[in-house]
């Protein structure tokens, strides 16, 4: 994940269950934001495993490879990764465990049987630290009645406040915060 739940509460200073429990179901989205808005997925070019013989099983959302690479490419548990080139897997997944042959993803993810085929790429995925704090502060963002309700001033008595939304409905700082991470996108 892009950061943890326990960074996001002590960060934002979160105290109640609800808040808590809205910030969790917020985090994946965030962090599908952030990949979306930087055409970015944070791969690691030197951390992958390919080939011929990765296939998916549901039951145990469980990802195999035949040549048992995992291990030697240093994949570890609370890691994520991005599968590419599979018929129905594509997408970003969180490792709850690791042996030579076999991922077994955290709980939270759900794969499609799928039998070993060609052009499977499972890359490492590693985002770096500073979006921690951009993760933050995009929750709070989604959090905040005045986001959602697309507000771009209010004021009481003599105090007002003016915000500045940018094209995602995120605050302007965010979005340059993140424009220092965005890749060209070809269409």
């Amino acid at each position: 994940m892009i950061a943890t739940i326990g960074q996001i509460v002590t960060i934002l200073d979160l105290t109640t269950d609800a808040e808590i429990d809205k910030a969790r179901m917020l985090l994946p989205i965030v962090q599908s934001d952030v990949i979306d808005y930087t055409n970015n997925l944070f791969t690691e070019n030197d951390r992958y495993v390919s080939g011929d013989g990765i296939a998916f099983v549901s039951s145990g959302r469980q990802i195999t490879d035949e040549d048992e690479g995992f291990i030697d490419a240093s994949f570890y548990a609370g890691m994520d990764i991005y599968v590419d080139g599979s018929l129905n897997n594509d997408g970003i997944y969180e490792v709850a465990n690791v042996a030579a042959g076999t991922l077994t993803l955290a709980s939270d993810f759900n794969l499609i049987d799928e039998d070993a085929g060609e052009g499977v790429i499972i890359w490492k995925v590693k985002f770096p630290q500073a979006l921690t704090l951009i993760a933050a502060q995009m929750i709070k963002a989604l959090m905040s009645g005045d986001r959602l309700a697309g507000i771009k001033a209010k004021s009481l008595g003599d105090y007002s406040e003016t915000f500045e939304i940018g094209g995602n409905s995120y605050p302007v700082g965010i979005e340059k915060a993140l424009n220092k991470y965005r890749r060209i996108a070809w269409e």
